[in-house]
């Protein structure tokens, strides 16, 4: 008789582990999480696909999407649902687009799927300034030489370790001679009679691109 009750009860705990392990096994999961760009221009539009596997064999044996409730946040107060869906970003900036997979169980997908959207207002933009000293002033004493730089924001292009050497320079001052300098980072003083405020223009291009941009 003993030996039948611990039989018994070894079996039990057998069968106890065996269903915990079988649901854990039933949520689902992504496989893949695809956008057809993560950065442009506004308004940019955007094709976002994601596929699971899981979730509940009885409703889905073939572990697809067809039974997941799949629900994408945009990251810009908009949400959209399906396995694959479009948005259009009208407002530049950056966005971080979520998406959560539910089985009819209820089993959530975890993790939850990420996704970054970089939207820029212009395909090239530039910023020109200018190095007055080593307080990197924009005020500076007549004779003093000023050097000048830019940054450069793009799809693809970092502003700070990015190679400026793809793009073509073209600054021009608006002094007496009205003076013009090419490469990224020339310098020039103004003299004593050239007291108050001036004003320097780029011209920016990228050959790769056809791009030319002005700044000031």
């Amino acid at each position: 008789m003993r030996k039948t009750i611990v039989l018994f009860f070894l079996a039990a705990l057998c069968l106890a582990v065996l269903v915990g392990c079988a649901k854990k096994d039933l949520a689902p999961y992504f496989t893949r999480i695809a956008t057809s760009g993560d950065c442009g221009v506004a308004p940019f539009q955007v094709e976002f696909l994601a596929m699971a596997s899981g979730g509940n064999p009885k409703a889905d044996p073939t572990g697809g999407n067809i039974y997941l409730d799949i629900t994408w946040d945009f990251g810009d107060g908009t949400t959209a649902t399906g396995s694959l869906v479009y948005h259009t970003y009208t407002v530049p900036g950056t966005y971080l687009v979520t998406v959560v997979g539910v089985d009819e169980d209820g089993d959530v997908t975890d993790p939850r799927g990420e996704v970054t959207i970089s939207v820029r207002p212009d395909s090239l933009l530039i910023e020109p300034y200018s190095l007055a000293g080593p307080a990197e002033r924009d005020t500076i004493n007549a004779c003093a030489n000023i050097t000048f730089a830019t940054r450069a924001n793009a799809c693809g292009f970092d502003s700070e370790t990015g190679d400026y050497s793809r793009f073509l320079y073209s600054w021009r001052l608006d002094d007496p001679d009205s003076t013009e300098y090419p490469g990224q980072n020339p310098r020039h003083h103004f003299l004593a009679d050239q007291l108050g405020t001036h004003r320097v223009e780029l011209i920016l291009e990228d050959p790769a691109r056809s791009i030319t941009r002005v700044g000031s």
